[in-house]
């Protein structure tokens, strides 16, 4: 069976920057499975098609607050923990993080110069 993500529709002024598989915890130790996008405007998580939830994650750029690297299991190198304005923490596992962590500070750095 093949894990496909639900069909994500980027507005057009949007474009692919970076995509990875990955987990975004969901609640307690509940995480759920799919693709993190980044794009020239915002985050996503796309998540499996098989999922119980079908909501896609859509985070605006504009409205990252915190952004910062976490450990599973007290050890294991591979957490992206963004923060948004209304205050959602949003904890996301990734496989060789630094690249998609980097990606996105270089992205944010972006959006800060041009306002």
């Amino acid at each position: 069976m093949k894990n496909e993500s639900i069909a994500l529709e980027l507005p057009p002024e949007e474009s692919i920057m970076l995509e990875k598989k990955a987990n975004k915890k969901k609640n307690g130790f509940k995480y759920l499975g799919g693709t993190i996008i980044l794009t020239n405007g915002a985050l996503y998580f796309n998540p499996q098609k098989n999922a119980s939830s079908y909501d896609i994650t859509r985070i605006p750029l504009t409205d990252v607050h915190v952004l910062k690297k976490g450990v599973s299991i007290g050890l294991i190198p591979n957490r992206i923990i963004v923060g948004d304005n209304q205050g959602t923490e949003h904890v996301f596992v990734v496989t060789n993080r630094n690249q998609f962590y980097e990606a996105i500070e270089t992205q944010l750095s972006h959006k800060i110069s041009k306002d």
